[in-house]
């Protein structure tokens, strides 16, 4: 595995979060090493997935499947994105193929200190769960309506 991304999981250890390798760029084809965190319980009461793959020079974080999207729902869940992506500019929502809401964040890790990528790294997956978090409410109201 690369160095930000032992830098990384030896933060999560140090915090007691609990992740998984689900790929590493040294033993299978992939370009970048994919960690899975999946303990990160939220005041909604929702346990968010939250997966991160690290290469050489950035971050991607997600949150899969946070809630599905019925059809008949589609439209005003798509205003309601488009508001809320408005409002938090670093994190995008979207409506997946399977029709599940989901959550990115990218960022630019330096290449020169793997403590300071680790830290942004954190920062990420925080500010995405924080974010994913505050907001869920107002897609669960949606949805229930």
């Amino acid at each position: 595995m690369k160095a930000i991304s032992d830098s990384f999981t030896n933060l999560l250890k140090k915090m007691n979060i609990s992740y998984r390798i689900v790929a590493d760029s040294n033993n299978d084809k992939n370009t970048s090493d994919l960690i899975g965190i999946t303990t990160i319980k939220g005041n909604s009461g929702l346990t968010y997935n939250i997966g991160l793959a690290i290469d050489d020079a950035c971050v991607s974080a997600n949150i899969f499947l946070i809630t599905d999207i019925p059809k008949t729902k589609y439209n005003m869940t798509l205003k309601l994105i488009n508001k809320i992506n408005s409002t938090y500019r670093w994190i995008t929502f979207y409506i997946s193929k399977s029709n599940s809401l989901t959550a990115h964040i990218d960022g630019v890790l330096p290449i020169y200190d793997c403590s300071a990528g680790a830290e942004i790294c954190y920062e990420l997956m925080i500010r995405l769960f924080k974010t994913v978090d505050e907001t869920y409410p107002m897609f669960a109201k949606l949805l229930h309506e």
